[in-house]
């Protein structure tokens, strides 16, 4: 199995943090930013939206009382 969870992933996730929590780092325009930067933010945020699916439909399953994830 391969390890995704390497220096590079860190430092992606770190700036995607710093992102969504003060802003663009050139201003309050994407458009302003590098392509493989807003590629980056778009691939964090399709990740944790479907994170967030995956979790919401576990705790249906659970609350239906059949208990799989």
């Amino acid at each position: 199995m391969q390890n995704y969870l390497t220096p590079e992933f860190y430092e992606a996730y770190n700036l995607w943090a710093k992102i969504k929590r003060y802003g663009w780092p050139h201003g309050p325009d994407w458009i302003r930013e590098p392509a493989a930067l807003v590629e980056m933010v778009e691939l964090f945020d399709i990740e944790l939206e479907l994170l967030k699916e995956k979790d919401e439909d576990a705790g249906k399953r659970r609350a239906a009382g059949t208990g799989r994830s």
